[in-house]
């Protein structure tokens, strides 16, 4: 099943205005987003997450990430970095296709 979303112009020229579902190629690996949200918010220091396509050379999967009550209670005893190493590890393999804020 195709999922993109195009405009025909006319007989000869259609126009790619975006797709149905949230799946990315990066790296020439596919990629849903939304899984990758789901899988997220599955650790408990994450209330909400999106995840977006940003380019920055080469394109690269972000996440928008609101923390629960304890995630943000560990930013204020163990930093960012502690967080930011135990949502990668959580991530587990999909790690190496996500980026985490490190600032």
């Amino acid at each position: 099943m195709v999922s993109d979303i195009v405009n025909y112009i006319d007989l000869s020229t259609i126009e790619f205005i975006g797709r149905s579902d949230r799946i990315v190629k990066v790296d020439e690996k596919r990629l849903s987003l939304t899984e990758l949200g789901q899988r997220i918010i599955q650790h408990p220091f994450v209330k909400e997450s999106y995840g977006l396509v940003i380019q920055q050379g080469r394109q690269q999967i972000s996440s928008l990430v609101s923390l629960s009550d304890d995630g943000l209670n560990e930013i204020e005893t163990q930093g960012k970095r502690t967080l930011v190493k135990l949502l990668e590890s959580h991530l587990g393999e999909h790690s190496k296709y996500f980026v985490l804020p490190r600032k």
